[in-house]
């Protein structure tokens, strides 16, 4: 699992995010033009969703194996897009670095919900356990938590300032990981959204964040090849 936030403006409402869809509708067989730089597959296992560096996202049927969708985030850069599903299977969230965009997507009606925040450089994205936040996180080291039913922001953390690489939520809900470049990850504790800890790891950069099922153990991959569990 992966998550992020600041405050900015609101993108485009409901009715405008559908018209970008209607533009962007990608019933075809086709694939990315890109490398891939994310995927995920939704809770229930029927679909499988890819972010890559040729500025889209695309959804596909496990069942059949078809592209179902593609949605173009809007980044003509090269730079990753990332994809995440909500733990209830109703939203896919799709961002991309820079323009900086951050795409809602009503799985089951198939239609785009909202567009949010145009602003940092977005560089991941995680839901927490019961799909009320999304936590995104950007270049200048601050994540942003989204509601993402309302499209509201509900909070801006800034305790880093490096990028930040991953986000994951503890499956209990009570925790938020956020690994950095800096070499550090902040343990922020969701009742109050103090931090719990500040893990270093000196000489290396921090590549991914993940819990275990039961909570009791945050994994922390290092790009030196090590992993450290804690």
């Amino acid at each position: 699992m992966i998550l992020l936030i600041t405050a900015f403006a609101l993108g485009p409402p409901a009715s405008v995010a559908q018209e970008i869809w209607r533009q962007y509708p990608g019933r075809t067989s086709g694939g990315h033009t890109g490398g891939i730089s994310s995927a995920a597959f939704s809770p229930d296992g029927a679909m499988f969703a890819t972010g890559a560096r040729d500025g889209t996202a695309q959804l596909w049927d496990m069942a059949t194996h078809a592209n179902v969708a593609i949605l173009d985030v809007g980044s003509t850069t090269g730079l990753p897009v990332y994809v995440a599903f909500s733990p209830d299977g109703s939203t896919l969230a799709a961002g991309c670095g820079w323009p900086s965009s951050l795409w809602i997507w009503d799985v089951a009606a198939d239609s785009l919900l909202m567009a949010l925040d145009r602003s940092e450089k977005l560089t991941s994205l995680a839901f927490s356990p019961d799909s009320t936040l999304l936590a995104v996180g950007y270049h200048d080291g601050s994540i942003r938590l989204w509601n993402p039913a309302t499209g509201s922001l509900e909070r801006t953390l800034f305790e880093q300032t490096d990028e930040i690489v991953s986000l994951a939520f503890s499956p209990d809900g009570t925790r938020l990981a956020a690994g950095s470049y800096g070499e550090n990850t902040l343990v922020y504790r969701l009742s109050d959204w103090s931090v719990l800890a500040r893990l270093w790891h000196q000489g290396s950069l921090v590549t991914s964040v993940a819990y275990s099922p039961d909570t009791t153990l945050l994994a922390i991959a290092y790009w030196s090849g090590s992993t450290v569990l804690r």
